[in-house]
């Protein structure tokens, strides 16, 4: 198993609560602009008698990264995360969205308390250096993949155009008998020309699209994820996710405290912004629960298909979504996490597990190192899918003894599976397909 390699641990000067503003820190570390999320910075954060401030009531650790390029002053938005080991040392992995810069960067750290009060805790400068490789890199080259109606449509396009020119060819058939087998041989050198430009151009014959239309199986391959979720809104995003503490681990109806839209995003994509949620209550589990809307994922990214397929009433989707995608479930998630230890009190030991809901929760997938690490859980069938449409799983924590916190960090979370259907079962029944079969019936009693 691979492990986080840092090339510069620097810990900071510290970041000091005070009742006034806080002066600029210089750090004598440079950082090479071709590193990448191998500097990191500690922050020791020193808070006096007179401003009391327990690390429990953190909700979100935000970095903000000024540089200068061009004449133009740019911002980048970022977060860090509490050391496990040390609950008032803040970790930060300086981000490769500073890949190619060169010059003075200031970093500006921020405390979102989850009362609301925000607090400005210190400001740190530091420099960039340009690597050789990053003087002249150039950009990727972007790819259109085109959607399965793209690929239906130009098919359609293709047939349509093969079969009016066919039908053309034959116009002068009634012309007399032997102009008629003079264009016969004609069209047939015509037809044959024509097959051999569709084999060479790799176009699609019509008896090729025919024996797709006779039952070749299709699979579509999709995520779900947390990319652009707003908090307490289903409109951008039908997926949730919860975070609650409990002795026991809670069913998919007891979780009910939704996270924050910076929370979804932090645990939206694998970037190292880390989403932290803990509690120190003993005895209580910190737990997080991500709500899948499987039916109104297939339905925005397929319109029209349970339509096709007869389905109609919620129901009737979650029957027709189980044989859907059965056998081909995989919920994701980048965790890493902590509670306390069984054999010695007030200490941490490192465990996160993984779960997906059946009639219980299932499974055991588990990460015992303090880094983050990739666990799944493969090849799940339909019946995952609850009446409700939807796939729930969960990551949880060992409890907390009232000291050594129960804490869950999410780098990523989503949901792979696949669509297998075959065409037929989505077109067979169409008018555009059945006017295709009577085209091809008279012409072929034309040609006899």
């Amino acid at each position: 198993m691979s492990t986080n390699y840092f090339k510069q641990e620097l810990v900071t000067p510290d970041a000091t609560i005070t009742n006034g503003a806080h002066k600029r820190q210089t750090l004598e570390s440079v950082v090479y602009s071709y590193d990448n999320n191998v500097s990191k910075l500690i922050i020791p954060v020193a808070t006096p008698k007179i401003f009391e401030l327990d690390f429990e009531d953190v909700e979100t650790i935000k970095v903000l990264l000024t540089v200068t390029q061009d004449g133009v002053v740019k911002k980048i938005e970022d977060t860090a995360t509490i050391e496990a080991n040390h609950r008032r040392r803040i970790s930060y992995i300086i981000t490769d969205r500073l890949k190619g810069y060169a010059g003075k960067v200031i970093m500006n750290v921020y405390l979102d308390l989850k009362n609301g009060q925000q607090i400005d805790l210190a400001e740190y400068g530091f420099t960039m250096v340009r690597s050789a490789i990053d003087q002249n890199m150039p950009e990727i080259e972007e790819f259109y993949f085109k959607s399965l109606d793209d690929v239906i449509t130009s098919l359609q396009v293709k047939v349509d155009q093969e079969l009016e020119n066919f039908t053309n060819g034959l116009s002068g058939i009634n012309e007399g008998l032997a102009t008629a087998a003079d264009t016969m041989n004609q069209l047939m050198v015509k037809v044959d020309d024509n097959q051999q430009k569709i084999i060479n151009q790799d176009i699609v014959t019509i008896s090729d699209l025919s024996s797709i239309f006779s039952g070749k199986e299709i699979l579509l391959q999709t995520t779900a994820n947390f990319i652009n979720k707003v908090s307490a809104s289903v409109v951008e995003n039908p997926h949730r996710m919860f975070s609650n503490m409990g002795k026991d681990t809670l069913n998919p109806n007891q979780f009910d405290y939704e996270i924050s839209s910076t929370s979804y995003s932090d645990s939206a994509e694998l970037d190292n912004r880390i989403y932290t949620t803990q509690t120190k209550v003993a005895d209580q589990k910190r737990q997080v629960c991500s709500r899948f809307d499987l039916i109104a994922d297939i339905e925005y990214k397929n319109p029209g298909l349970f339509d096709s397929l007869g389905a109609t009433t919620l129901a009737q989707k979650v029957v027709t979504a189980r044989k859907l995608v059965d056998g081909t479930i995989r919920p994701v998630a980048y965790v890493s996490g902590s509670g306390a230890s069984s054999t010695a009190p007030g200490t941490s030991r490192y465990q996160v597990n993984l779960q997906i809901y059946g009639t219980t929760w299932h499974g055991g997938a588990t990460n015992t190192t303090n880094k983050i690490t990739m666990l799944e859980y493969k090849n799940q069938t339909g019946q995952r899918i609850q009446d409700d449409g939807c796939v729930y799983v969960v990551l949880y924590a060992p409890p907390s003894d009232g000291t050594a916190p129960s804490v869950v960090n999410i780098d990523q979370v989503y949901l792979e599976y696949q669509i297998k259907f075959k065409m037929s079962d989505l077109y067979a029944k169409k008018s555009e397909f059945d006017a295709l079969t009577a085209r091809v019936t008279v012409l072929e009693s034309k040609v006899k």
